[in-house]
Order: structure tokens, then sequence, then C-alpha cells
């Protein structure tokens, strides 16, 4: 955890990094075969499959509770509670892999991308989310999604011109838990979300979808969804 992380984090909390042996997203990150969840869904593939894309500082690989073909997440290296806990000097970097992740899903399955995150504040003020290592969502949308109106239903939607900046101001200044909504026209939004439910996005996603009862990756983790995806992005030949 970095010291800005450290600084930042709530009264009382424990350190994220004393559960980092068990985390999921480490060990899809480093490649290793305990606690990887991606390797138990999928056992007959490799530790290496699952890495779509890699930047110094982040990784992209196949979404578990994938709704769709093309569902994937960005997930930074270091693990941290939510994107709000990373420097800010990461901006560029996730932008720039943010862009080359968009235009590839956007070519290979011709819809415009949605993104999301449930952000944690610490350990008990979580947003919705339902890990402890930051991951963002993003997928190719149906085009019956509409998940800004749904957000604005329940949540009061601000603008966020860049993401980092407005996660950071999430944790370090209104020290709240967060949700974070890029929608298919490429406008950003955060809001406060305290009493989100878990994995509350998906919730809303899958119920307009038609699937309502589909909203939990741990009974529907999308696995024919995940298969497909490292199929077409490996033999995208994603350069």
């Amino acid at each position: 955890m970095t010291g800005t992380a450290a600084d930042q984090a709530s009264e009382g909390d424990v350190d994220p990094d004393d559960f980092r042996d068990l985390c999921s997203f480490c060990a899809e990150v480093e490649r290793v075969r305990a606690h990887n969840l991606l390797l138990e869904l999928m056992p007959d593939l490799r530790p290496d499959d699952f890495i779509l894309r890699e930047t110094s500082d982040f990784v992209v690989i196949p979404g578990v509770g994938s709704v769709c073909d093309g569902y994937v997440i960005i997930s930074p290296k270091e693990h941290v509670l939510s994107f709000g806990y990373l420097d800010a000097s990461l901006g560029a970097q996730f932008e720039s892999l943010f862009a080359d992740v968009e235009q590839k899903l956007s070519e290979l399955y011709g819809r415009p991308v949605i993104a999301f995150e449930h952000g944690a504040e610490s350990f008990r003020n979580r947003g919705g989310s339902c890990t402890d290592h930051a991951h963002a969502h993003v997928f190719p949308a149906d085009p019956r999604l509409d998940l800004v109106s749904a957000l604005r239903a329940d949540f009061d939607l601000r603008p966020a011109p860049r993401f980092l900046p407005a996660a950071r101001e999430q944790v370090a200044l209104r020290r709240r838990p967060y949700l974070w909504l890029r929608g298919a026209g490429g406008d950003m939004w955060v809001c406060d979300a305290p009493k989100a439910l878990s994995q509350y996005v998906r919730r809303v996603i899958v119920a307009q979808l038609g699937r309502p009862g589909e909203w939990d990756w741990l009974v529907f983790p999308g696995t024919d969804h995940m298969r497909a995806t490292v199929r077409r992005l490996h033999r995208s030949r994603w350069q």
C-alpha cells in the first residue's frame, strides 16, 4: 500500500496488504495459480492467457461476472481498495490504456463502451464493491442499457471530467465510497454511494437486459463470455 493510501485510510481500518496473499486480482496480475479465480473457473487455460493487455502499472483481464462478450476489467497492479487510492501520476497512463481498450472493444464488437467502478473508501465503506482490490469494469454496451438514468434515480451524479482526480477526491477529501460511471457517449460522472448495494451496477445492467436474477457473479460468473473474450482479443493481435 502506498504512503498516500495509508495516510488516507480510515482510522481503525485493516491494512489491505494484510490480504494481498489471498487476493485473486493479485494472483491474476502476478500470473500465479494460488487464489487465482480466473484459473479456478477456467482450469484448462494458463495464467498468462488472462492478461489481455498490460502496461507498467495496469492490466486488462476478463471480467468475472461478464454479462456479454468483450467484458473486461482494468486493474492496477498495486493492491489498493479503489482507484481513489492510486497516485495522481498514474492518471495519464490509465487514460491512455482506457482509450486503447475502448478503441479495441468498439472495433471488435461494433458498440460504444461503458465503464464503471464501485469505489471503496475503506473496508467498511465499500460503495457496493465486493473485493479488496481496485478494478474498473469496461464493456461494449447493449443498446438497451441506460445506466445514467438508472443511477440518477438513486444517486446524486456529479460530472467528472477526469476519472482519477474525481476518485481521489472521494477518498481523500469527501471520505465517501463512490460510484464512477462513464456513459456510452464518453461523459463521466461520480457520486457518493454509502448505501449502494453489493454489485449495484450489475444489478441494474442485468435488470435492463431482462435477466434480473443474474446479478451475482458468484452464481453467474459468465464463464462462456470470458472464454469468448480471451479468444477474440488474443486472436485480434492486439499490439
